[in-house]
């Protein structure tokens, strides 16, 4: 039986093979929303989102406690849900291989990992959506977003 259980643990993390290496120079952060949200914003697009504020650059120790987070959720398998998809905070990690962009959805705790052309959808629980929120105090959540 326990070798069982072992098993159900492992099959997803070494099918998925080990999480990226996130290590980052720098960190910044995004609180974005759909295009017709009504609020003012930035009148920048990530991706296809508006900007409502950032990007903010981040200290080094809180850059850290969010790549820990990012690091720790990538290799969460996460089935698509029948959400609708809609990011509220957008991450860039800057690293010498290259950028990360991650979206988040609190709604349905959904992020998207985009490396390049790429792309890996993870489960998102935890801290930080706490966290990007305390970075953003301007732009709470709505009831509708969370």
């Amino acid at each position: 039986m326990r070798l069982f259980v072992l098993l159900i643990l492992l099959v997803p993390t070494l099918a998925l093979g080990a999480p990226p290496d996130l290590s980052t120079d720098s960190v910044d952060v995004y609180r974005v929303s759909l295009s017709g949200d009504k609020r003012k914003g930035t009148g920048k697009k990530f991706y296809f989102y508006k900007v409502l504020a950032g990007p903010r650059r981040i200290s080094p120790a809180a850059a850290r406690a969010i790549t820990r987070e990012l690091e720790r959720i990538y290799p969460v398998d996460w089935p698509p849900l029948y959400c609708a998809f809609v990011p509220r905070y957008a991450i860039r990690l800057h690293r010498p291989s290259g950028t990360v962009d991650v979206l988040l959805c609190p709604h349905c705790c959904e992020g998207h990992f985009i490396m390049g052309k790429r792309l890996r959808v993870a489960s998102v629980c935890g801290d930080i959506f706490r966290q990007l929120e305390l970075l953003f105090p301007d732009y709470p959540l709505r009831p509708d977003e969370a």
